[in-house]
């Protein structure tokens, strides 16, 4: 329940009664009680199972902590019966570093391409 302050994380959230289309069950990090919201953009969605992306868009500062929330298809709030859906917390710990780029020549296609070398890159 932590990911990058700069966005991007993959979410999965598992419940019930959830839609079939992605745009059926909206899902944001609430802050303060609601005041203030960052989107978490639906990838997958099935009956019991959601995979969003935070907004890569923003930056957060450190140690911030929000509430997981998704939204049912009659735009009623799904409750959740775990503390574990109010502790998100954005982190520095885990962010990509990258130690080179190097440029290289495909001879197939007779394009460049960029190579980055570092650890953490999301897979």
């Amino acid at each position: 329940m932590s990911g990058s302050i700069y966005g991007g994380t993959v979410l999965t959230i598992t419940g019930t009664n959830f839609g079939s289309s992605i745009t059926d069950n909206p899902v944001q990090i609430s802050y303060n009680g609601g005041v203030g919201s960052t989107d978490c953009f639906v990838l997958t969605t099935e009956a019991t199972q959601i995979t969003c992306r935070i907004d890569d868009s923003i930056s957060m500062e450190p140690n911030k902590t929000g509430e997981v929330v998704v939204f049912l298809r009659v735009s009623e709030e799904a409750s959740c019966d775990s503390s574990v859906c109010k502790n998100f917390t954005y982190t520095t710990e885990g962010l990509p570093e990258l130690t080179a780029i190097t440029p290289q020549f495909d001879t197939d296609s007779y394009t460049w391409e960029l190579k980055f070398d570092g650890i953490n890159f999301p897979e």
